[in-house]
């Protein structure tokens, strides 16, 4: 649950950034109203804020303005622990399709143990590179991928360290030591295409 303290400064964030979240609340059918958001409709906002988009294929084609890193890290930053989708929302005008899509880790490939997976954050997010594994234990994180030319430990107030090979070499693994002060920890990977991958945030 998110204490009313952190949700009022949410929904102070979200009225100052109405025009990207509303756009993407739409995308996802969700209906989100001035008034709503106002009256602190802390209901509608859960609803909205449980799963963000990361990647927007459709938007990052028309206009470039596809990802939300920044605004996904403003989230965590307040405490309020949200997903990360990759999505296309295809329109089939242009070419917006294939773009993004979630690796997820299900007990099995039916409805219902795939669904669990999203909801409990055991998938990762892609437009291109693999995310093999991903641990956190023992003070240290680590990552397993698909070649990729960074990989980049991500926690609050935007810090993290970034990981590039010395050499035209590609890395497949990279680690992060934990200094406790990090609060969140997610990892994006990016290949030599400047395509990425994104585990969803670890609350340390």
């Amino acid at each position: 649950d998110v204490d009313e303290g952190k949700m009022d400064r949410m929904v102070d964030m979200v009225l100052k950034s109405m025009d990207l979240l509303s756009r993407h609340a739409l995308d996802r059918g969700v209906k989100l109203a001035v008034d709503n958001l106002e009256a602190r409709s802390h209901v509608l906002l859960e609803r909205i804020l449980q799963s963000f988009p990361q990647d927007h294929t459709s938007a990052f084609v028309e206009d470039g303005r596809g990802f939300s890193n920044v605004h996904w890290d403003q989230l965590l930053d307040l405490g309020i622990c949200t997903w990360g989708f990759a999505t296309d929302d295809s329109h089939w005008r242009i070419s917006d399709a294939g773009g993004g899509w979630v690796e997820v880790n299900a007990r099995e490939l039916t409805r219902e143990p795939i669904l669990d997976a999203v909801r409990e954050g055991r998938f990762y997010s892609t437009t291109g590179p693999q995310i093999k594994d991903s641990t956190t234990q023992d003070g240290v994180a680590q990552v397993q991928c698909s070649p990729v030319k960074a990989i980049s430990f991500l926690h609050k107030c935007g810090k993290g360290v970034k990981l590039r090979p010395s050499s035209e070499e590609l890395l497949t693994k990279g680690e992060y030591r934990l200094t406790g002060e990090e609060g969140y920890l997610r990892i994006e990977c990016i290949d030599a295409e400047g395509r990425c991958a994104w585990t969803n945030p670890v609350f340390l």
